[in-house]
């Protein structure tokens, strides 16, 4: 990963899903440092643990339609529960749960 360039906002989509451990330790020291200088990261992933330790605020999306927002935690439970069929999401056909 390269950031050459000084975005204000950096998108990384799955980034730790590909790569040795080296590659990722590498990828997220920067993610720590674009941090520290008040950049925003959009980061893409379905890895609930480094969504928990890297993220501060959440939006869970479901086949492109926003479920909800807020903390990682919070986040993380609602998509557990939408993984085991325990969220009611609404069939936008019938405008039914």
């Amino acid at each position: 990963m390269a950031i050459n360039i000084e975005p204000e906002i950096l998108i990384v989509d799955e980034a730790l899903s590909v790569g040795d451990v080296f590659f990722q330790a590498k990828v997220l020291s920067q993610f720590e440092e674009f941090k520290k200088i008040g950049k925003t990261i959009l980061f893409v992933s379905h890895d609930l643990s480094s969504i928990s330790k890297y993220c501060d605020r959440v939006i869970l999306l479901n086949k492109g339609k926003k479920l909800g927002e807020g903390s990682p935690k919070e986040m993380i439970d609602v998509y557990k529960r939408v993984l085991v069929g325990q969220y009611a999401i609404e069939d936008e056909e019938k405008g039914t749960c």
